[in-house]
């Protein structure tokens, strides 16, 4: 970019009923997910010159923190206030339009609010919390049967104060970084 480069809004997107707290992009389609404090997830969709919400995804019961997809973009996972961690599946209906179902649902692992989400391109999940604590969660389910993560490892502690953001590195799939409310950014490896 140059210094005469202009940077112009295209779109808002309207729809949300509070806060968003946290939008991404599909990793290889034009689609945006957004999520919110009015406890939903959308995504979006290009329609020639303007974007529309393509879907509404509904399970969380209080504010979604963030989202990630999988490294396909046929996953999704969600976390939020209500200590959850949602993974959505993307299915074709018989108009061949693409919808998002909630294929799993894993409660009771954190005991306080789920602020921050990541899935690797690995195919692990991370998660950090208000409890202070990151746990890693990694797929058990074979191809044709219901899907399934499980806890394989939990970092208590992992900051002096909620763990606000966590992310795995682009390339090495064994890094892990999180931010915390201790002032802390840790990097983590992952040893399976």
């Amino acid at each position: 970019m140059d210094s005469d480069s202009e940077f112009e809004c295209v779109s808002v997107l309207h729809g949300h009923t509070q806060d968003v707290k946290m939008v991404t992009w599909h990793p290889n389609r034009e689609v945006l997910a957004s999520c919110s404090y009015d406890d939903s997830i959308r995504m979006w969709k290009e329609s020639e010159d303007d974007w529309f919400c393509s879907d509404i995804l509904t399970g969380h019961t209080s504010t979604v923190w963030e989202i990630s997809f999988d490294p396909t973009g046929r996953r999704l996972v969600s976390c939020g206030d209500d200590k959850t961690v949602i993974i959505w599946k993307e299915v074709e209906d018989e108009d061949g339009d693409f919808k998002w179902k909630n294929a799993c649902t894993l409660s009771g692992e954190h005991r306080r609010t789920i602020y921050t989400i990541d899935w690797s391109k690995a195919n692990v999940i991370a998660t950090g919390s208000g409890d202070d604590s990151i746990r890693i969660f990694e797929e058990r389910s074979k191809e044709g049967e219901e899907v399934s993560f499980i806890c394989v490892l939990t970092k208590e502690k992992a900051h002096a104060a909620d763990v606000n953001c966590v992310r795995w590195h682009p390339t090495n799939p064994r890094l892990l970084a999180s931010a915390g409310d201790d002032n802390l950014v840790n990097i983590y490896e992952y040893i399976d």
